[in-house]
C-alpha cells in the first residue's frame, strides 16, 4: 500500500511540473537589425479570456485574418505564428510608426519609411473548462526601400500592436 501511495504522489508532482504543451513552446525569428535570434515568447502579452481554449482560438484566427496577417496555425497545440513577413505603410489603418519604433529618418520616422520584416507568436492555453490565456509576441526589423547602402535596424514594438490585436480578440467574442 506504501508503494502505491509514493506512486501516486510521485506522478501528481509530475503531473504539476509537466508544462502545458503551449506553455512548452519557444517561439524566435530572425530579424533584420538583430544580431542574434529575437525570442518573441519573452516579450509576449498576455490576457485572460472568460472563453474555453478552442472559442479563444477561433477569435484570434479569424482577428489576424481581418487584419490581414499572414496565419500558420498549429491546431494541436492552438497556437499562431508566422515567420518574418513584409509590411509597409500601416496595419489596421495605424500608422508602422505608432506600433514599432525603429528610430528616426532624417523627416520621418523610420518605421514609416522603411520595409519592415514582422515575426508574431501567439498561444492560447487553457486555464479552466471555461478560462483560456491569450498570448501574443512580435517582433520587426526594417531595411531601407533604397537597398542595401544602410545597415538594418532593430525595431521595438510600441505595444499598441499588441494590444490592438488582444482588443479585437476580446471585441470579438463579444
Amino acid at each position: 500500500m506504501k508503494q502505491i501511495l509514493t506512486a501516486l504522489r510521485l506522478g501528481a508532482l509530475l503531473l504539476v511540473l509537466a508544462p502545458l504543451p503551449s506553455a512548452a513552446q519557444r517561439a524566435v525569428a530572425v530579424l533584420p537589425g538583430y544580431a542574434t535570434p529575437f525570442s518573441l515568447d519573452s516579450v509576449a502579452h498576455a490576457r485572460e479570456l472568460a472563453v474555453p481554449r478552442p472559442v479563444a482560438y477561433r477569435a484570434l484566427l479569424d482577428v489576424l485574418r481581418q487584419l490581414q496577417i499572414p496565419v500558420d496555425a498549429d491546431s494541436v497545440h492552438r497556437s499562431v505564428a508566422h515567420a518574418p513577413f513584409i509590411k509597409r505603410g500601416s496595419i489596421a489603418k495605424t500608422a508602422m510608426s505608432q506600433l514599432f519604433d525603429c528610430g528616426m529618418g532624417p523627416m520621418l520616422p523610420n518605421a514609416n519609411t522603411y520595409r519592415l520584416k514582422i515575426a508574431y507568436a501567439a498561444w492560447v492555453d487553457s486555464l479552466a473548462p471555461d478560462r483560456s490565456r491569450l498570448r501574443f509576441g512580435v517582433g520587426a526589423g526594417g531595411e531601407d526601400v533604397e537597398g542595401p547602402s544602410k545597415e538594418p535596424v532593430a525595431c521595438a514594438s510600441t505595444g499598441r500592436f499588441e494590444k490592438l490585436l488582444l482588443d479585437r480578440v476580446e471585441a470579438w467574442l463579444r
